[in-house]
């Protein structure tokens, strides 16, 4: 099994390639060039339970998701039956997938979330990239939030 901190730094590196293809080729500064902003709901889940995990952000252009950890076994995120709000302009289907939006938009993406009745107690992760417009190095922001598992 990978560590977490192997599974963060992998995503890391790979998150603003992911992203800075997705911004397009807007040539405007969204928000002064200041980085998006994001917000993440923090559940707390019992195993067996389903919720839906709500993630907004601000003055983007792309986001992403990293796999939650420390083992994407126990918490599956459905993304293929995420809601994304506005519409996305493009994309890309891996799992998790990314979305893009042309010029600056605020948005809002709604994952389902399975815990399976096995699940150990505990703080799962996901983690949420997002990119403003701006060309060859737009802003961009990261941020970590917690799924928590409670006694069966």
């Amino acid at each position: 099994m990978t560590t977490p901190i192997d599974r963060r730094t992998c995503l890391r590196g790979a998150a603003p390639l992911l992203l800075t293809g997705l911004a397009g080729c807007s040539g405007s500064s969204c928000g002064g060039g200041r980085p998006p902003t994001i917000e993440g709901e923090e559940p707390t889940v019992a195993p067996g339970e389903e919720t839906v995990v709500t993630v907004s952000a601000t003055g983007v252009s792309g986001l992403s998701f990293g796999d939650p950890y420390p083992d994407d076994a126990y918490l599956m995120m459905e993304f293929g039956n995420a809601s994304v709000s506005p519409d996305t302009a493009h994309g890309s289907d891996g799992s998790p997938p990314g979305y893009g939006w042309d010029g600056c938009t605020d948005v809002e993406v709604r994952v389902p979330l399975t815990v399976p009745a096995d699940t150990e107690r505990g703080g799962y992760y996901y983690l949420v990239y997002a990119s403003a417009p701006g060309g060859d190095d737009p802003p961009s922001s990261e941020r970590e939030f917690t799924i928590r598992v409670s006694g069966s």
